[in-house]
């Protein structure tokens, strides 16, 4: 057997800045649903991940939404994890009007959405229905949100300690924020939010590119994933603790000159992609 532990509402991945200055992209109604969703999809994952398993035949389960989508029927045939399937699904989407509640409502909507069709599909898989009872229950305890967070790296000179954080917001994009701290837990410097992306096969790649240039210098690339709908030239940031400077150089073609923090230009693809299985 498998350990079940992945789910998602096969959201695009793009920031929603970016789709909106996409000149052929739209996110409609129902795809602002799904990708408001990914916090709450993400979170439930990890607690999934985390906490007593749920034994099946795949890892992963997707429902997308489609508003002419027929009501949800699980069938009796289950996914075969072997064979690299997941239990997909595409399902009449949440209550529209959900789109006009405060975030926290609407985080919890989602979620008792999501919970609703994961219980039906796991009774009809003969699946414990208990592991997803607990899994909700971590992410009500957890307010809905989701973050990862990552090891602190020491500077040459161990006055200092950096490390980053990104949470995934009610929109469904992820930010990234720089702190560094000194000896007494003392917040030196705190970057504003970086554009990064919502994986967490994204974030480990984040996070490996932290690195102090010296004892008061930091370098952190917020965007270092190949993507077409990054910010152009990457995510590059500098920080400089005792100066308390800051910058965000691109990537591509850069010379050793800082350059003062601006918005970065956004880079397109033709066509939109969509979250999938990490």
């Amino acid at each position: 057997m498998t350990k079940f532990w992945q789910v998602d509402f096969h959201p695009m991945e793009a920031h929603t800045a970016v789709i909106a200055a996409h000149p052929y992209w739209t996110l409609t109604p129902v795809a602002r649903l799904a990708k408001c969703g990914t916090a709450v999809t993400r979170a439930y994952s990890q607690a999934l991940r985390s906490g007593p398993p749920v034994e099946a035949m795949t890892h992963w389960a997707r429902f997308s939404f489609a508003s002419d989508a027929p009501p949800f029927e699980p069938g009796d045939v289950p996914a075969l994890g072997s064979l690299g399937m997941g239990e997909v699904f595409t399902v009449p989407p949440p209550p529209l009007p959900l789109l006009d509640l405060p975030d926290q409502d609407r985080r919890r909507g989602l979620l008792d959405f999501l919970h609703d069709h994961l219980v039906r599909l796991a009774r009809a898989r003969h699946w414990q229905t208990d592991p997803l009872e607990k899994a909700r229950q971590t992410v009500v305890a957890g307010d809905l949100r989701y973050m990862l967070r990552s090891p602190l790296k020491i500077s040459p000179d161990r006055r200092h300690r950096a490390g980053v954080t990104m949470e995934v917001d009610g929109n469904g994009d992820a930010w990234l924020q720089l702190q560094v701290i000194d000896d007494a837990g003392r917040v030196m410097h705190a970057s504003p939010p970086l554009m990064t992306h919502e994986s967490e096969r994204g974030f480990n790649a984040v996070r490996r590119t932290l690195c102090w240039q010296g004892r008061s210098t930091v370098t952190l690339n917020a965007w270092p994933l190949d993507e077409a709908f990054g910010p152009e030239g990457g995510g590059y940031y500098v920080a400089d603790v005792d100066g308390a400077a800051e910058s965000r150089v691109p990537l591509v073609g850069r010379s050793e000159t800082t350059v003062t923090a601006r918005p970065a230009p956004l880079r397109h693809a033709s066509s939109p992609r969509h979250a999938g299985p990490q």
